[in-house]
């Protein structure tokens, strides 16, 4: 099912498709999206993407309230005015291990979440191991058949992802420059 956005019924389609471990296609501040809520459906989406099911997505967060329910570090001082928005960290998880968040600053995502009661599972549109798909026309095609609804909301513009920066360990490290520009100083800063 294609759906476009600013279409009433997404407001109650989308979160029934997600309580029922579905998945769908939404645009994720910078790119096209495949979505569901953490737990079986993200074995789908793996094999989807042709990618390794050991491999962690990276989950989308409502808000810090979120976030001190998942880890106890903070988002470093020189990395807060980019969150929300199209940045992506690794912080250690609460209980071991680590996690990739991001908190978008898109509206439609915000309401999503909080529509669907949970933090989102997220990964680029595309087989793994290509680059991320930016027309939707191409993402219909590709996907329709493998994902429960797409929402098109145009072409994504660009086709960056999110800019990925791991702070689980001392120095934080850049490990992606993406949609977002991480000033040059901050590069040999260990603080960010």
């Amino acid at each position: 099912m294609v759906l476009k956005q600013g279409e009433p019924a997404l407001k109650s389609v989308l979160p029934s498709i997600l309580n029922k471990n579905g998945i769908i296609i939404v645009k994720c501040d910078t790119i096209y999206g495949l979505v569901c809520r953490p737990g079986p459906a993200e074995t789908r989406v793996a094999a989807i993407k042709n990618r390794s099911d050991n491999k962690q997505f990276l989950w989308l967060i409502p808000d810090f309230t979120m976030l001190k329910q998942i880890t106890d570090q903070i988002v470093p001082p020189r990395l807060k005015p980019f969150w929300p928005g199209p940045l992506t960290i690794i912080f250690n998880k609460r209980g071991g291990g680590t996690i990739a968040l991001r908190m978008p600053d898109d509206p439609f995502l915000k309401q999503l979440m909080k529509l669907a009661g949970s933090p989102l599972v997220s990964t680029s549109v595309n087989k793994s191991g290509n680059p991320p798909m930016a027309g939707i026309q191409s993402i219909v095609r590709e996907y329709e058949s493998s994902v429960d609804c797409i929402v098109d909301d145009g072409d994504a513009s660009d086709g960056l992802p999110s800019t990925l920066v791991d702070i689980s360990g001392k120095p934080y490290k850049i490990l992606r420059q993406g949609a977002l520009e991480i000033p040059e100083e901050y590069l040999d800063s260990n603080e960010l």
